[in-house]
């Protein structure tokens, strides 16, 4: 890509991931965006195209919520931390600006774009601009990608320390909310699941006895209230977010226990996954993904 950029005189470069496939008007929309000066780059939207299985179905899910909420929120504050290799438009000289796509990480799409941003220019975010991609058909695909990512975003992170000196958002806002929530989360959630499976099989078991035990059996009401009041307010959120996605149906809502109590496990551990080789030195690689060239186009049309 990088030998590309440097070789074509087009003011303005659309990037796609060779398993995706776009709609014919992306380009239109993404383009238009261009007419700003200020403007870099543009992320697309991406959908998952090859919906076969649960674990494809949650990924669909997981994008749908996030892109509705997490992109159109850096949007606004021109804080985005990635435009996504799937589909994105970029300012040639924008690129260039940033030094092109760098080996530095893992996530190299994430890298060039917090360079853009850094070298002065906005970022925006497309909704009509879609783009179905091939996403992983198993766990173990899925946590490799996951591991990637997540190292990846690490690196980025660590690497663009320097946009919080400088009092840009993206190093304001975006790195904190990527530390905090995408990392720290991982960490403490696990052992908020484990406190309050103790909790409960102490209490069934009739491990507690006196003013202990009463003292015990009330803290375990508040614990499940607090414990459950979470995932009521992300169904509520998941729920906001489907209805505003003209390219999704509210039925994804029916995947929302096994998102909350299944898949949301896998990343997590993906996510200690890459802090331990963070920690440690052991970096991860791209690794083989086995593609089986679907017509998510037809695929989209079906569902």
């Amino acid at each position: 890509m990088n030998t590309a950029i440097r070789h074509t005189d087009a003011e303005i470069v659309i990037c796609i991931d060779a398993d995706t496939q776009i709609r014919p008007d992306a380009v239109r929309h993404m383009v238009k965006h261009f007419s700003n000066a200020r403007v870099g780059a543009v992320a697309g939207k991406v959908v998952v195209g090859n919906r076969i299985n649960l674990v494809t179905r949650l990924q669909a899910l997981e994008y749908a919520i996030s892109q509705n909420f997490e992109r159109r929120a850096y949007d606004k504050i021109n804080g985005m931390l990635v435009v996504p290799g799937a589909i994105g438009a970029w300012r040639t000289e924008a690129l260039k600006d940033a030094g092109l796509y760098s080996h530095d990480t893992l996530t190299e799409d994430a890298d060039v774009t917090i360079s853009v941003n850094r070298a002065g220019y906005r970022v925006s975010y497309e909704d009509k601009a879609v783009a179905y991609t091939e996403a992983p058909e198993s766990v173990r695909m899925l946590m490799r990608q996951r591991l990637r990512w997540s190292l990846g975003m690490l690196q980025n992170a660590w690497k663009h320390k320097g946009a919080i000196r400088e009092g840009r958002v993206i190093g304001l806002v975006s790195i904190p909310d990527l530390f905090i929530f995408g990392n720290l989360l991982a960490l403490l959630a696990p052992i908020a699941d484990l406190f309050l499976l103790s909790l409960i099989t102490t209490y069934f078991t009739g491990q507690w006895a006196g003013e202990f035990g009463a003292m015990a059996t009330s803290a375990l009401g508040t614990m499940l209230f607090a414990y459950l009041a979470l995932p009521v307010l992300e169904l509520v959120f998941a729920a906001y977010a489907l209805s505003r996605d003209r390219d999704e149906k509210l039925w994804l809502l029916l995947l929302f226990p096994f998102q909350r109590f299944f898949y949301r496990q896998i990343l997590y551990v993906s996510t200690i996954r890459a802090l331990i080789r963070a920690t440690t030195g052991g970096f991860a690689s791209w690794g083989k993904h086995r593609r089986k060239r679907h017509d998510m186009l037809q695929l989209q049309k079906a569902a």
